[in-house]
């Protein structure tokens, strides 16, 4: 059973108390999914504002490691972060895996999740808000397994654009340019007065419900929000055979609230004054942010187990330069090219610590990345780092293999100088290997 601030907000809902529901808005007649907007009938003023109304209020930093980036609130004035919010910089970018509100006068190391795995890391660099992610991957990123991230923006890639990319900025901006569908749904996305919030139905029932308190917190980001959820609206039937029946998407929408109630709470942020929980429950998934006891905002999204794929793993020998894979004695030594098939996923393919053979190439390979974790090292300077535990021609070949495999980016500082750094695999990598030697 959820919180009595969550539940009041509920049964508000359930008895149209405070909140009113408005006629179903369609993309089109071929529609598969509709819109129910929602209005609030009396509301005071807001105790915040959103992130999105006043970019630069908050100063937003790579905290140096893939899962977290450092949000400090210089102002005076409380400011709401909205889940799934994806920053961007001259560091990996990153998507947060929940909502927050940043008090006044107030730092917080936040979680967050990478969206683009060979994208190298840079500590302290400046992060801003850009895009949402989108609302197929949402439940992916709150969970926050990093390598799932990965995998299913892949996946994600292939679907939309039919090929594969870890970069989900770069893939959500070529849809929006591709789908010309979506374009529309962002420019009639409804907008009404007092809407604070929607509700998304298909022909499975509700796919996602979202509400503020205020409407001008909904005016914020309603055109965003029309892009995170434009693929699933501009969804078509080939024939307009469906049409909307109020009963049953009243139904349908008091089975999803009902289904609400009934979810298991876990705390992920919490300040002075609000706190933010997420929720799990019956094909369910979500978070509600509470401000001085007041639910500012609740966002839940139908779950659905995700179709089968069969992903072709390419015959590759695991790094055969980074691994230097030995042959048994009296066998011959095979060449760049021979290769084997791989039961397993494309990441894992790549850095299958269990490939590795020769334990001093897996140990010079983790002094590298070691001293690049972090940092942004020149030639020099990495080699001085490595003088007693690494030769210059090792780290050359960990350099090169580590590059072409992804997990090492060659960048170039301020005075022109190349430097090497860590991406976000390299990272990933990095954390394997320690977890493995535990």
């Amino acid at each position: 059973m959820v919180s009595q601030v969550l539940l009041k907000l509920i049964e508000d809902l359930e008895n149209q108390a405070t909140f009113r529901f408005l006629e179903p808005w369609r993309y089109s007649p071929k529609s598969l999914a509709l819109v129910v907007p929602i209005v609030r009938v009396k509301y005071g003023s807001r105790e915040y504002i959103m992130l999105d109304e006043l970019h630069g209020i908050l100063s937003i930093r790579d905290a140096g490691t893939i899962g977290k980036v450092i949000v400090e609130n210089d102002s005076d004035k409380y400011v709401f972060i909205r889940g799934g919010c994806v920053l961007e910089g001259l560091t990996q970018p990153r998507a947060l895996r929940y909502s927050i509100v940043a008090e006044p006068r107030e730092t917080y190391t936040v979680d967050v999740v990478c969206v683009h795995e060979t994208s190298p890391i840079r500590r302290g660099s400046e992060l801003r808000p850009t895009l949402y992610v989108p609302l197929k991957l949402r439940h992916v990123v709150t969970k926050g397994s990093q390598h799932e991230v990965w995998d299913t923006i892949r996946h994600f890639s292939m679907l939309m654009l039919s090929r594969e990319s870890s970069n989900l900025i770069e893939v959500v901006r070529s849809l929006e340019r591709a789908r010309t569908k979506i374009a529309d749904v962002i420019e009639k996305f409804p907008l009404v007065k007092d809407q604070v919030g929607v509700i998304i139905v298909d022909t499975k029932g509700v796919e996602v419900l979202e509400l503020f308190d205020h409407p001008k917190s909904w005016e914020a980001i309603a055109k965003k929000a029309g892009k995170e959820f434009g693929e699933v609206l501009a969804e078509e039937q080939e024939v307009p055979i469906f049409k909307p029946d109020v009963k049953a998407i009243r139904k349908a929408i008091n089975i999803f609230l009902g289904k609400i109630k009934e979810c298991r709470e876990t705390e992920v942020f919490k300040g002075k004054n609000t706190y933010t929980k997420l929720l799990e429950g019956d094909g369910i998934v979500g978070e509600y942010t509470v401000l001085n006891n007041n639910t500012i905002h609740l966002m839940v999204t139908r779950t659905e187990k995700p179709p089968e794929r069969k992903v072709h793993i390419p015959r590759l020998t695991v790094f055969h330069e980074v691994l230097e894979t030995r042959p048994p004695r009296g066998r011959p030594t095979p060449f760049r090219g021979i290769t084997e098939e791989r039961p397993t996923t494309y990441f894992m393919s790549l850095i299958d610590l269990s490939r590795i053979r020769d334990r001093r190439v897996e140990e010079s390979l983790y002094k590298v990345l070691e001293a690049l974790r972090g940092k942004s090292l020149t030639w020099t300077e990495l080699v001085e780092k490595l003088s007693k535990k690494v030769s210059p021609a090792t780290i050359s070949r960990r350099l090169k293999n580590g590059i072409n495999q992804g997990l090492i980016a060659k960048t170039l500082r301020e005075n022109g100088k190349p430097a090497y750094t860590l991406t976000a695999k390299g990272e990933a990598l990095l954390e394997r290997i320690k977890e493995e030697r535990r």
